[in-house]
């Protein structure tokens, strides 16, 4: 077992966050933050068509409903996301997000072909088809690897949008409502004791 390897995605988003707080005169001091990997995620009940903000600002924090601190992240949350993760599941309205099966089976067409957006500050940090997110499962793989790191900075708002391709409009079962799972995975910063 090479010790080293273990640590090496800690020891890139640790240089990352150093460069990104030189370039950009965040005044962070890197020495006191430690990035823990962590993930961050929303579980919500979506419109079939259109454009979908999935973080509206009114869940903060809620268990099984969201860890964003409503459309945003508190002061010293920094989080790097290398990851990204999709499902979906059909349900009564209004049943507990935290509750429903969600997965990649049979997804529609309308979600295949529909784009994941992360926005912070006007700057797309993240903008992926949901069919290459789902498409990069593999050997129990459960996210996409980005590839590269996108930065999620503390008191500024998040947007995490569902594009619907234009013209199209989701068809749910009878009596069923569409819920999306939405997961990103990197490192969020703690303060180091």
């Amino acid at each position: 077992m090479n010790l080293l390897s273990n640590q090496e995605e800690y020891l890139k988003v640790t240089t990352y966050l150093g460069l990104k707080n030189t370039q950009n005169q965040y005044g962070w001091n890197i020495s006191k933050m430690k990035p823990m990997p962590s993930d961050l995620y929303i579980n919500k009940q979506i419109g079939t068509s259109g454009n979908i903000n999935l973080l509206d600002g009114e869940s903060n924090n809620v268990k099984g409903v969201t860890n964003f601190d409503k459309n945003t992240l508190n002061e010293g949350r920094v989080f790097v996301i290398n990851g990204v993760s999709f499902a979906f599941g059909y349900e009564a309205d209004k049943t507990n997000v935290a509750t429903v099966n969600y997965g990649i089976a049979n997804l529609p067409s309308e979600l295949r072909f529909a784009t994941l957006l992360v926005k912070q500050n006007n700057e797309v940090l993240l903008k992926l088809p949901i069919n290459s997110i789902i498409n990069s499962y593999e050997n129990g793989r459960k996210y996409k690897d980005l590839g590269a790191f996108a930065l999620l900075l503390p008191q500024h708002a998040i947007e995490v949008d569902i594009e619907y391709p234009s013209g199209t409009s989701l068809k749910t079962p009878v009596d069923k409502e569409l819920f999306v799972s939405v997961f990103f995975k990197g490192f969020e910063t703690y303060k180091k004791r």
